[in-house]
């Protein structure tokens, strides 16, 4: 009995990591297809990665015990809705110790791959940003801290909110709307 396969749900951030570089490939009646063992949540799968996840982890040089976060998405095109994936490449180089709060942490990047198909690379290093605030002086920020693996699915469940709310009107309180959202996601 083999490994059992990975389904992804529909606007749930998945995150997986690759058991190997390279996926096995081969033809069937519907045509080529890639598979990949990975694990998610401590669990080995058999993942069956359509062709535009195989490319973008192509593109990112993903490998070997790298994570990604997958979500499944379904777009309307006309009156249908078309399949959808984008794809988060997690990488972490804890090799190039930056500071913060006194405290050593690893770095991490996180390589953000949108559907348009260019790519966003955003870091977090702890280092402070210079803003000017409405006077024209300048003023010490701190960067972004270094997003949890919660991150995605919040940014998600904000997102569905602000839909939900153009929708509907702008009676909708989107903070509750996407908190209830993220609640019900990360306890089902």
């Amino acid at each position: 009995m083999g490994k059992e396969k990975l389904e992804l749900q529909v606007n749930i951030p998945t995150t997986i990591k690759l058991l190997q570089k390279d996926p096995a490939t081969g033809e069937n009646n519907y045509g080529t297809w890639w598979l990949y063992n990975v694990e998610c949540n401590g669990t080995e799968y058999s993942y069956f990665a359509p062709e535009k996840v195989v490319n973008i982890l192509k593109e990112n040089n993903v490998g070997l015990d790298d994570e990604v976060v997958i979500t499944k998405k379904l777009v309307k095109s006309g009156k249908k809705n078309i399949t959808d994936y984008e794809v988060h490449v997690l990488e972490t180089t804890p090799s190039e110790p930056v500071v913060t709060n006194g405290r050593s942490n690893g770095y991490e990047k996180v390589v953000e791959t949108k559907q348009n198909g260019h790519l966003s690379v955003s870091t977090a290093n702890g280092n402070g940003v210079a803003h000017t605030n409405g006077n024209g002086n300048g003023q010490e920020v701190d960067a972004e801290p270094v997003l949890s693996k919660d991150y995605p699915v919040m940014l998600n469940c904000m997102t569905e909110a602000m839909m939900i709310r153009d929708e509907l009107g702008h009676d909708v309180d989107v903070n509750k709307l996407g908190i209830t959202l993220f609640l019900r996601k990360v306890k089902p």
